[in-house]
């Protein structure tokens, strides 16, 4: 009987109680925004709906202590605990897969780059290491025990990034708004040039900010970040004696602010 429906169920004591509702429609009736009659699909009581096992009302009234099955099936609307069918799961699931993969991404860093890792290899590591979420936790509850799992195969640290923005007088208007808009602004030098912004900001915010600043300044800034210097220099000597090539990632950021 429960195959096209919803189950919604409650416990009391050892025995357990469930109404059948349209799919779709708890949340909503929950919210006020669908009536009864429009929510609960079969107006009984049952102990088992997949099965149709009704409740006899005297049991309902002694377990309960109201006095019709209406009133039972209104309440176990209310607090019961709603079953979720396979595609709701797999929905449920999908959507903490996604916010543990964010929130790895917003958060943590290459230590080594001290940029975020793209979402792709994120993914990646996790199907890698054969992670197993809970869809009942969240995911700022579960990552501290996902990132454990990822380290073997991703290198990863958790930090907020520290950084400069050299603007010229022309770019400063807008690209300062931007700044607040995307990071936590700190001193601003001033120069004859322009000025020298300090900011803090999340790893998963560095490439939105980047974009912002492309478009509002058509790439006419620097960004360096804190930590990334020693790496730069490596490249730039690795490429000056002929071992490497420079690929303008040592920090600084922007179409014309690379060196």
């Amino acid at each position: 009987m429960a195959a096209n429906f919803q189950a919604v169920r409650i416990k009391k004591g050892k025995a357990t109680y469930e109404v059948l509702t349209h799919p779709n429609t708890i949340n909503g009736y929950r919210d006020g925004a669908v009536a009864l009659d429009s929510c609960l699909a079969v107006e009984q009581v049952f102990r088992n709906s997949s099965k149709g096992e009704t409740v006899a009302l005297s049991e309902l009234q002694d377990a309960f202590g109201l006095e019709t099955e209406m009133d039972v099936a209104r309440l176990i609307l209310d607090e019961g605990e709603v079953m979720l069918n396979a595609a709701d799961r797999k929905a449920k699931m999908d959507e903490v897969h996604r916010a543990v993969v964010a929130f790895i991404h917003k958060h943590f860093v290459d230590p080594k780059s001290m940029s975020p890792h793209p979402l792709v290899r994120i993914e990646n590591a996790l199907v890698e290491a054969k992670v197993r979420l809970d869809m009942d936790t969240s995911a700022e509850d579960q990552v501290n025990g996902v990132i454990k799992k990822l380290r073997p195969i991703i290198p990863l640290k958790k930090a907020e990034l520290e950084a400069t923005v050299t603007l010229s007088h022309a770019k400063m208007g807008a690209a300062l708004g931007v700044l607040h808009g995307h990071a936590q602004v700190g001193h601003t030098d001033y120069t004859a040039d322009g000025c020298v912004v300090s900011i803090g900001l999340l790893p998963g915010d560095l490439d939105g900010l980047v974009a912002a600043l492309d478009k509002c300044t058509s790439g006419e800034y620097s960004l360096t970040i804190a930590g990334t210097e020693d790496l730069a220099v490596a490249e730039s000597e690795a490429a000056a004696s002929g071992k490497g090539k420079k690929k303008g990632k040592g920090g600084k950021r922007g179409k014309k602010g690379r060196k």
